[in-house]
């Protein structure tokens, strides 16, 4: 896994809001997270967890794999979402909603950690440690159809309800993705057997499976994008981290004006000057207070600025 080093984050500090040294810097730490905990045979996704929700941008490399990802509805990463029924008790790593004008893609994500292995030393077998993450997609799959919808009406009401692009008149679908390992592994095996092996545990399109490897390798910019989570006792979701942007206005405010601690991830954000900062947080507080009629009305709020704002040298 070759990556070029960039910047040091006090360097790019001096380029706030370059967007490609932002994404350089990402997906080298990324990288570095995930090598070291290949040499030292760590397993320990808990720090994986907490590097993507505080970049999302880091789990960006699995869209490729998910249907319609090209559009994440609702420029939103959700951590640890919580799927609870009478019978079943389940809360995966994350959770990303794509789509297209009339489908829906609630994509369920579960994270292992880069040094676990596929397969036995000296048998065309996986390991214990690939079975049980596979048993844990199989039991997601078992949840029936009638809880999938509740909780995706639960997540609708609760953080887009005011989000055109995510209505409950689409067709919903859900689908079970598994990251685990890295490619080399299977490559070096140098036989399609293990592949094959690897294929019949994924038979069917709604349960998905890539490496770290192939989620670095296919990083894509995105923007913006902000992880979020529910705490327990909490009805409402909370901002953990971003991709730094400068402008709030009509696509922002229907994404995430429903969603609390927004100034606190803006102010840790080491990629914008405390000018900008403050600019951003005063006009979220402004947006944010008014009711979704008055938003509307707002001719000057219904053309982003973001795009420019990020690639300006």
């Amino acid at each position: 896994m070759n990556i070029r080093k960039p910047k040091t984050i006090a360097d790019l500090k001096l380029e706030l809001m370059d967007y490609n040294k932002y994404f350089e810097y990402v997906k080298f730490e990324f990288g570095n997270l995930i090598q070291r905990q290949m040499e030292d045979n760590v397993k320990r996704e808990s720090e994986i967890q907490r590097f993507i929700e505080k970049y999302p941008i880091a789990i960006s490399g699995l869209l490729g794999e998910l249907p319609a990802g090209y559009n994440i509805a609702g420029m939103t990463l959700i951590s640890q979402p919580r799927l609870k029924t009478y019978q079943r008790d389940r809360q995966p790593d994350f959770l990303i909603i794509t789509g297209n004008s009339l489908e829906l893609y609630f994509n369920f994500i579960e994270i292992e950690s880069p040094a676990k292995k596929f397969f036995h030393p000296k048998k065309l077998q996986v390991t214990k440690d690939f079975q049980e993450a596979v048993n844990q997609i199989r039991e997601w799959t078992a949840f029936d159809r009638k809880d999938l919808d509740n909780y995706s009406d639960d997540i609708i009401d609760t953080v887009f309800r005011d989000n055109s692009d995510i209505t409950k008149r689409k067709s919903r679908h859900y689908t079970f993705s598994l990251i685990y390992g890295d490619s080399s592994e299977i490559e070096d095996k140098n036989d399609q057997s293990f592949k094959r092996l690897l294929d019949g545990f994924f038979p069917n399109k709604d349960m998905i499976f890539s490496t770290y490897s192939r989620i670095l390798k296919y990083m894509t910019p995105h923007y913006p994008l902000m992880s979020i989570i529910r705490r327990a006792g909490n009805s409402r979701f909370e901002a953990l981290g971003m991709v730094p942007w400068k402008n709030y206005k009509v696509d922002e405010w229907q994404n995430y004006h429903l969603i609390y601690g927004k100034e606190k991830v803006v102010n840790e954000c080491g990629w914008l000057s405390d000018i900008d900062k403050k600019k951003l947080i005063n006009t979220m507080k402004e947006l944010d207070s008014l009711p979704a009629s008055e938003i509307w009305k707002r001719d000057d709020l219904t053309t982003s600025e973001f795009s420019d704002s990020m690639t300006d040298d």
